[in-house]
């Protein structure tokens, strides 16, 4: 496998709706792509609202979506 060419790879956040994010690390000045299935999060919307914003302070619209639907 070419090492190379997978730390060059770039996940299409569209992809991704619903089973990860993609958030900057800070410290590491760069992205990085955060499981969070759907599926793990509470059923309880207030719950899961908590949850979500636990995670990510600022979110688009297009981003929670998958999360909230």
């Amino acid at each position: 496998m070419n090492l190379q060419f997978v730390s060059e790879m770039q996940p299409r956040e569209r992809y991704l709706h619903g089973s990860a994010l993609i958030m900057y690390n800070i410290s590491k000045l760069q992205k990085e792509v955060i499981s969070c299935p759907e599926a793990d999060l509470p059923n309880n919307i207030h719950d899961r609202l908590n949850e979500l914003f636990e995670i990510k302070a600022k979110w688009t619209v297009e981003e929670i979506t998958p999360y909230i639907m």
